[in-house]
């Protein structure tokens, strides 16, 4: 019990530290502390070693896609090329749906496979081009792509992310496992996620808030449209980076296959643009360098979930859920919304889930098609917290803090997704 209330007081921690600004290299090594000593770890070698194995691994596996992509955004940032490709979204749409065009932008590319650690840097050009053409403040076009990222990954089937592979080589299932419960989630939570949109808009024209650029931000006027790389050039570099994806998944990993089609598709940027970076150098330095941090702020937090999972708290938890008694598909959604909640994040959950616990939810009678599903729909509940790594890389990514966009991020990607899986939750109990 005592192990259960010092990861309680830890994650608590966490999210007051990483709402007030705190650097997470040193909130996150502080909250192992706390989990290791009510834990019963020792400070050393155990919880400082599994701690920096954990940060390590997630660096070393992931540097060279935070990097590319990194370097993707710059080089699409710096060509002025995603300004061409927005202006052109914004013909076809109309203006009033800049941020339905992020939303299915974002929709799109995770469903592919992008990650959105690494889509951020290819789409927050883009997003800074539309929120300044149409005057809508960067939060609720952060909200607008985080939307459109969480919503595949956790409702759509045959979405090609690391949630859907885990558990399809775990369960035996396949990518589209649950198709007729995830294809109603991702209808509800899409049509709530673009009126919530929509709202948002209008409250904010109504109250004079406008986009506020940060000052490394590359804002075009209308007068020099005219200058812009045209559309068709402007939109080679990311479709060879959908195509890309779709390809070479289906002869390697998908790790592996995005970071090559980054690479692939940065060097088409660079020859295609070559003319609009006059430093090449200083480019490709700065555009490399801007993954670094992201990627600290995301391996932090895989240490200090690494220090969680070697400690016995998660089974003692389970074990007493089962005991209430409550419906399967119930204990479901809440075992994976404390594990998301805890973690940070909605992938590590579900490697948890899959490696010691989805042998006791079949047993239990949850089909492995259902279970799959439900699985990825109650991984993102709480796992946007003030403590999530990758929601601070994101972030950073847009030059914000917490107290600019927390509020219409928790909606988009919390309280939309929860609320959506529980609908989803009351169907699979009736089917």
């Amino acid at each position: 019990m005592i192990a259960v209330f010092g990861l309680i007081i830890s994650v608590i921690l966490l999210i007051y530290l990483s709402f007030k600004g705190y650097p997470m290299l040193f909130s996150t090594i502080v909250c192992s502390v706390i989990l290791a000593v009510f834990g019963g770890m020792a400070l050393q070698p155990d919880m400082l070693a599994i701690y920096g194995g954990g940060l390590g691994a997630f660096f070393g596996n992931n540097v060279l896609l935070f990097t590319m992509g990194a370097l993707f955004g710059k080089l699409l940032g710096e060509s002025k090329a995603a300004i061409s490709f927005s202006y052109k979204i914004l013909d076809v749409l109309g203006e009033q749906r800049a941020l339905l065009a992020i939303y299915v932008a974002s929709f799109v590319l995770t469903w592919a496979g992008v990650n959105n650690f690494v889509l951020i840097f290819a789409l927050y050009p883009i997003m800074v081009a539309l929120c300044s053409r149409t005057n809508i403040p960067k939060k609720l076009g952060l909200a607008a792509f985080m939307s459109g990222s969480f919503i595949p990954m956790a409702f759509t089937p045959g979405s090609a992310t690391n949630m859907n592979v885990i558990l399809a080589d775990t369960l035996g299932t396949s990518m589209y496992a649950g198709a007729g419960i995830g294809a109603i989630g991702t209808v509800i939570a899409t049509t709530l996620a673009l009126t919530w949109l929509k709202y948002e808009e209008s409250k904010c024209r109504s109250e004079a808030e406008r986009f506020v650029a940060a000052d490394t931000d590359i804002i075009v006027s209308l007068d020099d449209k005219d200058g812009l790389p045209s559309f068709s050039k402007s939109a080679i570099p990311l479709l060879a980076l959908i195509v890309g994806i779709i390809a070479l998944s289906k002869n390697m990993a998908s790790m592996p296959a995005i970071v090559f089609s980054l690479v692939i598709s940065s060097a088409i940027a660079f020859v295609l643009f070559n003319k609009s970076y006059p430093n090449k150098v200083a480019t490709i330095s700065q555009g490399l360098a801007g993954g670094i941090n992201p990627l600290l702020a995301v391996a932090t937090i895989s240490g200090f979930s690494a220090v969680i999972e070697k400690l016995p708290v998660f089974s003692t938890i389970v074990d007493s859920l089962f005991g209430l008694g409550l419906n399967p598909l119930i204990l479901l959604f809440i075992v994976m919304a404390i594990l998301s909640g805890i973690m940070g994040n909605a992938i590590s959950p579900v490697a948890f889930f899959a490696s010691t616990l989805a042998d006791k939810f079949v047993a239990a009678g949850i089909a492995p098609s259902l279970l799959h599903r439900m699985v990825t729909m109650g991984s993102t509940s709480l796992s946007c917290l003030p403590n999530s790594g990758g929601l601070l890389s994101i972030i950073e990514v847009c030059k914000l803090t917490l107290k600019d966009c927390y509020r219409e991020v928790a909606i988009a990607t919390m309280v939309i997704p929860s609320v959506t899986a529980m609908i989803c939750t009351v169907i699979a109990m009736f089917m």
